[in-house]
């Protein structure tokens, strides 16, 4: 089964407003879904997830348990998430009532599940010493006793298997601390296979590990028994089975016991090594240091960081999980969530299975005050640049979080009169070289050095306090263009780049109106949108004089700007129609859906944007795509305009600010008002769903430097999610 080029892991990053933030943390973790509830004599052991974007079992959860009772064929539990798109993202899980009998009949059977890549579950029996397949969602009550695929393995604790079942690798650790490695294929999950041991080697633990799991390369890693502080948390064995060296030491405050643990790997590209490790390992438990904990790895052995009491201060509901002892069995999903057993004080056999989602929340104090980012972030050349309702303009850098000299910038100082930052900084280099414009509520318009001092700043005349000015655009031939929605109206400047002067003012466009876009260059015309108009929405000026030259879209409203590709505009309406426009001679295309328009039907609230022909086949038109006020992204084909539902969110709270691309993937990204965050992968109609945010209201913004999506929240960080 092919898999398409995906995103995988969630929250990397948060920038805080203060302080430098030490990159990729994730120092909390929120208790996500009891995804297993679990009841005497219910027993779970191991657990995995199906990590294959794109297959229709993507986000199930398999849970091992052996009910602690011996002579009876023993059940692997299946549940799914509640909305099957949202996949391993997903909120709430539902019992599928499907269960896989194996073939022991002994204690601790089964024991360890994995997922092979083409949806097999794979199953490990610890009294049985048996490893069998079976398909992904098989009729409730299939046994798999028949079709044994390995068998004579003693006391099976973990299992990880690499490539489909017609040419599968089976990774096997036990408590007789050993590594094997298995090689064979089957022509099926229900027949059985011709499996050969490729390797077997004591491993140097003093307990059996729990668990195992492999990289990209075909390293296998084992968490080591070792409670020491500074001893390596990973013993690491190359493909042909030789164990090599892997430094990987434990930070002096992780406290555990002797027993050895499980691990999960999470690939990303933009980690050394293609990756990172989790070592979810068992601690004490008592009243100062009760629960269990994980620890995570890059894959050149360095600690980033963990979960766990006696790592960090737990969050409030930490506490309220009353997490006990025997949380050793635990998984990754591909986001980065820890899949964890655990049980309760005062009733060892009453066990749960959790979800604990990547969460950091980072100190957001101001200089002066807490500042939720409204502002889309706009990241150039490894640093970031935002704005806050505070007034401040922050820049970071985005590979280690580290804040650029001479910033935060204090613009209201600037100014002289408090303001807040609400849009997008424009970062270009002009004809006099590298600046950062920004604009305020009130209407100013600031330039600011890229070392963080005041270029110059200047307050239209456009009206008074009342004012509010968009995101500017700068031309290659030094002017800065600004929309300005003031107490007299709407209004563009010409702004000379090297001075500040506002050399020319335009006209009232439009009554004081509800919205203004961010004007958009071509050439010799400007394009802007406005909400309200009393001759039209979306209005093309002269960029020479401000002239009108023409007006469409007349009570329509426009509240983002317009995309110009080449020889066309492309502007959708608050009305659910996109409009196509020569920039030429700024008229309709005829040609594009009905008269120039292609009908949405629902409010279009984002810019659109066209895909890079080579990222796609789509034919006979290149695809555009726009977002809704109710939650949907369309895809358009930009010279017919037909249009399609790539993917509908039902959230109901509709895209905010824009969409962003990937453009070496081909993933878009956005957030929702909701705290919400959407990749959909190129060519697939479902998407990974990150949660538990503050509102988004701006764009986010695609950071070259590390592959990365960014986006501020009314929760006072930028979040930072990787992108493969």
């Amino acid at each position: 089964m092919s898999r398409p080029f995906r995103c995988l892991v969630g929250v990397l990053m948060v920038l805080s407003l203060a302080t430098a933030a030490n990159a990729d943390l994730r120092t909390v973790y929120q208790a996500g879904p009891i995804m297993y509830p679990g009841a005497d004599p219910d027993y779970p052991q191991g657990s995995a997830v199906n990590k294959n974007l794109g297959s229709p079992y993507y986000g199930y959860l398999y849970v091992a348990d052996y009910k602690n009772t011996t002579g009876a064929p023993k059940p692997i539990h299946i549940w799914r998430p509640e909305n099957p798109a949202e996949g391993t993202g997903a909120a709430t899980y539902v019992d599928t009532g499907l269960e896989i009998l194996t073939s022991g009949t002994a204690l601790y059977d089964p024991f360890a599940v994995s997922v092979g890549p083409d949806d097999t579950v794979w199953i490990a029996e610890y009294g049985s010493g048996i490893v069998s397949s079976a398909p992904p969602v098989p009729p409730t009550g299939t046994s798999v006793a028949s079709v044994p695929q390995i068998t004579g393995v003693s006391s099976i604790r973990g299992i990880t298997v690499v490539g489909p079942i017609t040419g599968a690798q089976v990774y096997l650790t036990g408590t007789s601390t050993y590594a094997k490695k298995f090689s064979g294929s089957a022509p099926d999950p229900g027949t059985a296979g011709s499996f050969s041991q490729d390797y077997t080697l004591t491993v140097p633990v003093s307990a059996g590990p729990y668990g195992n799991t492999v990289d990209l390369d075909g390293n296998l890693y084992i968490v080591t028994s070792s409670s020491l502080p500074g001893s390596n948390a990973f013993i690491k064995i190359d493909p042909l089975g030789n164990i090599v060296p892997f430094p990987s030491p434990i930070p002096a405050n992780f406290i555990r016991t002797s027993d050895a643990a499980s691990s999960g790997f999470v690939a990303d590209k933009s980690y050394p090594g293609g990756g990172y490790l989790y070592s979810i390992n068992r601690t004490y438990s008592n009243t100062t240091n009760p629960g269990d904990m994980a620890m995570r790895f890059d894959l050149n052995g360095n600690y980033l960081d963990g979960y766990g009491p006696s790592l960090t201060t737990p969050p409030a509901n930490y506490t309220a999980l009353a997490i006990a002892r025997n949380g050793t069995y635990g998984t990754t999903d591909d986001l980065g969530n820890v899949i964890h057993k655990v049980s309760f004080e005062g009733n060892g056999a009453y066990q749960k299975i959790i979800k604990l989602a990547p969460f950091l929340v980072a100190s957001a104090e101001a200089t002066t005050a807490n500042a939720p980012v409204k502002s889309s972030p706009t990241a150039v050349e490894g640093v970031v640049y935002f704005g806050a309702t505070n007034g401040l303009l922050y820049a970071y850098t985005t590979a280690d979080g580290n804040p650029v000299a001479g910033f935060p910038v204090d613009i209201s100082a600037a100014v002289g009169a408090a303001v807040q930052l609400l849009g997008r900084p424009s970062v270009y280099y002009g004809k006099y070289g590298k600046a950062i414009y920004v604009t305020t509520n009130r209407g100013d318009v600031v330039k600011v050095k890229p070392d963080g001092t005041i270029g110059w700043a200047i307050w239209s005349r456009a009206g008074t306090s009342t004012n509010t000015a968009t995101a500017p655009a700068v031309t290659s031939d030094g002017w800065v263009f600004a929309t300005i929605n003031g107490k007299n109206g709407v209004q563009l400047l010409r702004i000379d780049e090297l001075t500040g002067e506002s050399v020319i003012e335009s006209a009232v466009l439009a009554p004081a109106s509800g919205s203004v876009s961010n004007p958009a260059v071509d050439g010799t015309k400007v394009y802007v949108g406005v909400q309200e108009g009393s001759t039209g929405d979306l209005l093309v000026l002269n960029g020479v004089d401000l002239s009108p030259l023409a007006t469409f879209a007349g009570g329509e409203g426009v509240v983002a700007p317009p995309h110009v590709n080449g020889p066309d505009a492309y502007v959708g309406t608050m009305a659910g129609n996109l409009y196509k426009i020569n920039s030429a001679n700024a008229a309709l295309d005829p040609s594009f859906g009905t008269g120039g328009a292609a009908i949405i039907g629902e409010p279009l609230v984002t810019d659109a944007f066209v895909k890079p022909a080579a990222a796609t086949t789509f034919a006979p038109g290149t695809p555009l795509y726009i977002g809704t006020g109710k939650g949907k992204v369309f895809e358009v084909d930009s010279m017919s305009g037909t249009a399609s539902v790539l993917y509908d969110t039902t959230d109901g709270t509709g895209v905010v600010g824009g969409l962003v691309l990937n453009p070496a993937s081909g993933t878009i990204a956005f957030g929702t008002s909701s705290g919400l965050f959407y990749q959909v992968p190129e060519g697939v109609h479902a998407a990974q769903v990150f949660r538990g945010y503050g509102a988004f209201n701006g764009a986010p913004t695609y950071d070259l430097t590390t592959g990365r999506f960014l986006i501020g929240s009314d929760d006072k960080n930028v979040y930072a999610f990787s992108c493969r």
